[in-house]
């Protein structure tokens, strides 16, 4: 592999290291005005919310200790029987449950939930307006990585990781920036080298 397909391949990986760590970047801020300014409880990205199981009433579909990925609903027509949802029973608490039965009554509709590993139904039925978002899929390296960072060690990893690429790669800059100098002043040496030799047999030729 030539020195210009290496030069290409790193300015690649470089390129894409700074768009994630921009989107990580403009993620984060979001995440944190929403949160700190805004007050949102559980704080959302384009309409999807990250949220950890606190108990095991789902248990086979995640587990305790899970991370999950719920989306906002736009509409109460797109629910079923079945879906999974989260909905809210108190200012600060949050249940996420399946829907095992919907009843209308009026221009209302009304939700019966049950948690896959309990013996019975959920006593209170849930409103559409109660739902925080639809259950999406279980988000295993998030999980992982919550449990990671839980580890003494694994918080200076998480933190210090970050640092490191960067300096590597500015490190990287740095290098072949110097190796571009030294080629240009090697090229610049010969042809004074070549200019100079010239020069010298023209002036022979004129004796």
């Amino acid at each position: 592999m030539n020195s210009k397909r290496v030069d290409l391949i790193q300015k690649v990986i470089n390129k894409l290291i700074s768009i994630i760590f921009i989107m990580l970047f403009v993620a984060v801020i979001s995440l944190m005005i929403q949160k700190f300014v805004l007050k949102k409880e559980v704080p959302d990205l384009f309409g999807y919310k990250i949220l950890q199981v606190m108990s095991g009433s789902m248990s086979g579909e995640f587990e305790t200790g899970d991370t999950i990925l719920i989306k906002k609903i736009g509409d109460e027509s797109n629910l079923k029987i079945g879906d999974v949802v989260t909905y809210r029973i108190k200012k600060n608490t949050l249940v996420t449950h399946r829907i095992i039965n919907i009843t209308r009554t009026g221009e209302n509709l009304s939700y019966t939930t049950k948690g896959d590993a309990n013996n019975t139904e959920d006593m209170e039925k849930v409103t559409f307006s109660a739902i925080e978002g639809i259950y999406v899929k279980k988000l295993r390296l998030i999980s992982n990585l919550i449990k990671f960072m839980q580890k003494s060690y694994g918080m200076v990893i998480i933190f210090t990781l970050p640092i490191v690429m960067i300096i590597c790669v500015v490190n990287s800059e740095k290098v072949k920036e110097e190796k571009r100098n030294k080629r240009r002043e090697k090229r610049l040496n010969y042809e004074l080298q070549k200019s100079k030799e010239y020069l010298k047999n023209k002036k022979k030729e004129e004796k």
